[in-house]
């Protein structure tokens, strides 16, 4: 992945949200307010997505794996949150950064060391469908 230096934000515009129908516009906002719900699941001590919050949006298990990561950034690169997409792409960086090239951590603790336990492949996936999304909006 690279920097995001180079970020064109495909935030709608007042203008294009006026067009959509009543049922996109519907739509939208619901995910802009399930956006919303999701960030208060980033841990700002380590900068991270958790695993699961409770039914009243509190952090219930302070694991935190990568493909929440993954989803964080392309959650907010559609949505147009240049700042929150930044932040995230830091976060994934963190289970990225292994002595062997091409590997990745799974599973961060709460103190932000990583379970040692093999990384599932199909992280691979999360990992490529936020690059793309980043090189989607990257133009």
């Amino acid at each position: 992945m690279g920097s995001l230096r180079q970020y064109r934000s495909p935030r709608p515009t007042k203008v294009v949200e006026r067009s959509l129908s009543p049922r996109a516009a519907r739509a939208l906002a619901a995910a802009r307010r399930l956006y919303a719900a999701g960030l208060k699941g980033v841990d700002p001590v380590r900068g991270v997505a958790v695993d699961v919050l409770t039914p009243e949006l509190t952090i219930a298990a302070p694991t935190a794996r990568l493909w929440p990561q993954t989803e964080r950034i392309k959650a907010a690169l559609i949505l147009g949150d240049e700042a929150q997409a930044r932040l995230a792409v830091k976060g994934l960086w963190k289970y990225l950064d292994v002595e062997t090239p091409g590997l990745w951590r799974d599973r961060m603790n709460l103190d932000g060391s990583f379970v040692d336990e093999p990384a599932p492949g199909s992280s691979l996936y999360h990992i490529m469908a936020a690059a793309a999304e980043l090189i989607r909006v990257s133009g």
